[in-house]
C-alpha cells in the first residue's frame, strides 16, 4: 500500500531532440497521431536527482512556490522540500494531514477533529474562523484509528476508537493532547471493535463480538472519568462495526446484518424495541445490502420518522441509501432502496455512498467524489438540490451551526449549508485546511 516514494528531478536543459528511434517507439505504442508538422517532444536524459523517502509514503502531487516544493502525501499529509539546488533536494519538514480522512464527525468549542485512516494521527484544527481554519496540533501514539468507527466526545475531551479500545483523549491544550484512559466493560477490559455515541451526559459504546453485540452505557458528566451505568448484550452474529444514530435516548443501530432500535432512556435498563434483518429486507428488494465495503456497515442517520443507511455492493455498481420507516419503533419497516444520484460526478468509485448525516430537513450524502445535499422535507422521497465535488471524499464529517466540516485527503473542507428550511442550493466552500 505504501512503498517508498521518490521525488525525481530532471534537467530540462539537457533534453535532446527526438530521433528516428523515438518516432518508431511512438508508432509501436500506437500514439503517433500527432498533428502534421508538429515535432515529437524532446527526449529527457537520466534524472538529475532522486530523493527517496525512507518512511512509508505515497507522494501524489507537487506544487511549486519559488524554490519550495509542496508534495501531497496521499497517506500521511504534506511534505515540504527546498529545491534551491534542484540536484540536491532538502526535506524541510512534514505536516500531518488527513490521510484518507475517513474518521471525523466531532466538532466542539471551535475545534474540529479528523483522524487518518493510514498512520493513525488525529488532527485538531481551530475552525472558529471558518474561512481561515488552522491546525493546532495532533495526537499520535503509534496506533491506528478504527477504520469504520467515529469520534464522539464532550467539550475538548475526545472519545476515539483506536486499535482495540475507545480511548479518552484530553485536548484542553490542543498542541499537547493527553491520554486519560479507555472505556472498559464490567470485566475491566477495553471494549473492542467499538463505536461511541454521546447525548447529554450519556455515552453508549456499541461493541461487536463474534457471538454477540454489547451496548454499554456510561455517565460522562465527568467526561474523563466515565461511570458504567447500564449494559445490554444481545446474542447473535455481529461481525461488523455498529453504526449508531440517537434521538432523545432512542438508538438506531445498523451493522452488516440488521437495523435495530434500542430504548436507552432508562440508562440502567436499556432494552431492544425492534429490529429488521437483512434477510427480511431482501424480500422487499434482493439488492439490499448492509456490509457495503470490506464487510462493514457504513452510516445511518435520522430524518423525521425515517432512517437512512448508506450502502454499495462489492463492485460499486449498486449504491445509495436504504430507507426505513421507524414510525413504529417496535416494528421497523424497510421501505425501499434508493440511488438519488445514479449518474455520479465521477465514474466507478465515485458512485459509492460511504457516509450520511441529517441536518434539519436535509440529508447529506458522502459519495466518495462529492458531497451531495438532498431536501428530505418529504422523507419518503428526498430530492437532490446540490453537490460539491471534493476528491476522495470518504466522510460527510459533521454539521454544526450551519457549517459542514468534511474530512478529505487534503484536510478539512468547510461548507456553508442552507438554513434549516428546504430552500435548496449548492453547498459553498467556506474554507479549507
Amino acid at each position: 500500500r505504501s512503498p517508498p516514494s521518490r521525488l525525481i528531478t530532471y534537467d530540462l536543459s539537457a533534453a535532446v531532440e527526438p530521433d528516428v528511434a523515438d518516432e518508431l517507439t511512438s508508432d509501436l505504442d500506437g500514439t503517433k497521431d500527432k498533428e502534421p508538422g508538429r515535432p515529437l517532444a524532446p527526449r529527457l536524459s537520466q534524472p538529475a536527482a532522486i530523493w527517496t523517502d525512507v518512511q512509508p509514503s505515497e507522494f501524489s502531487s507537487v506544487t511549486m512556490n519559488g524554490d519550495i516544493a509542496y508534495v501531497n502525501d496521499y497517506d500521511f499529509g504534506l511534505v515540504i522540500f527546498d529545491l534551491t539546488d534542484p540536484r540536491k533536494p532538502v526535506k524541510l519538514g512534514k505536516t500531518v494531514g488527513c490521510g484518507e480522512g475517513r474518521i471525523g464527525g466531532y466538532v466542539a468549542d471551535g475545534l474540529a477533529y479528523v483522524g487518518q485512516t493510514f498512520g493513525g494521527s488525529i488532527v485538531v484544527s481551530d475552525v472558529r474562523r471558518p474561512a481561515f481554519p488552522k491546525v493546532l496540533g495532533h495526537y499520535w501514539d503509534g496506533e491506528w484509528n478504527e477504520y469504520w468507527s467515529r469520534f464522539a466526545g464532550r467539550g475538548r475531551i475526545l472519545y476515539a476508537p483506536r486499535d482495540g479500545a475507545v480511548k479518552i483523549l484530553d485536548f484542553s491544550d490542543p498542541a499537547a493532547p493527553v491520554f486519560k484512559g479507555t472505556f472498559n466493560d464490567v470485566d475491566g477490559k477495553p471494549l473492542a471493535a467499538a463505536n461511541p455515541c454521546v447525548w447529554d451526559t450519556t455515552c453508549c459504546i456499541a461493541a461487536a463480538y463474534p457471538n454477540e453485540c454489547r451496548y454499554v452505557l456510561y455517565d460522562v458528566a465527568d467526561p474523563v472519568k466515565p461511570a458504567l451505568v447500564g449494559r445490554l448484550a444481545i446474542p447473535g452474529s455481529t461481525n461488523t462495526v455498529v453504526q449508531m444514530a440517537c434521538r432523545r435516548g432512542r438508538l438506531v443501530c445498523v451493522d452488516g446484518m440488521r437495523l435495530r432500535v434500542l430504548d436507552a432512556q432508562d440508562r440502567a435498563s436499556p432494552k431492544r424495541l425492534g429490529e429488521i434483518t437483512l434477510e427480511e429486507m431482501k424480500r422487499v428488494d434482493a439488492r439490499a445490502k448492509l456490509d457495503v465495503y470490506q464487510g462493514n456497515a457504513e452510516a445511518v442517520c435520522l430524518v423525521g420518522d425515517y432512517a437512512y443507511a448508506t450502502f454499495c455492493d462489492d463492485k460499486h455498481t449498486t449504491t445509495g441509501f436504504l430507507q426505513f420507516d421507524l414510525s413504529d419503533p417496535t416494528h421497523p419497516r424497510f421501505v425501499k432502496m434508493m440511488d438519488p444520484q445514479p449518474q455520479g460526478f465521477y465514474a466507478g468509485w465515485a458512485d459509492f455512498y460511504g457516509d450520511c448525516l441529517s441536518y434539519g430537513p436535509f440529508l447529506v450524502g458522502g459519495n466518495y467524489g462529492q458531497i451531495e445535499l438532498f431536501d428530505a422535507s418529504n422523507p419518503r422521497d428526498p430530492r437532490p438540490v446540490g453537490n460539491a465535488s471534493r476528491w476522495f471524499q470518504w466522510s460527510c464529517g459533521v454539521a454544526d451551526r450551519g457549517l459542514l466540516f468534511a474530512p478529505s485527503l487534503s484536510g478539512i473542507a468547510i461548507y456553508r449549508l442552507p438554513v434549516p428550511e428546504p430552500l435548496g442550493g449548492e453547498p459553498v466552500v467556506a474554507g479549507s485546511n
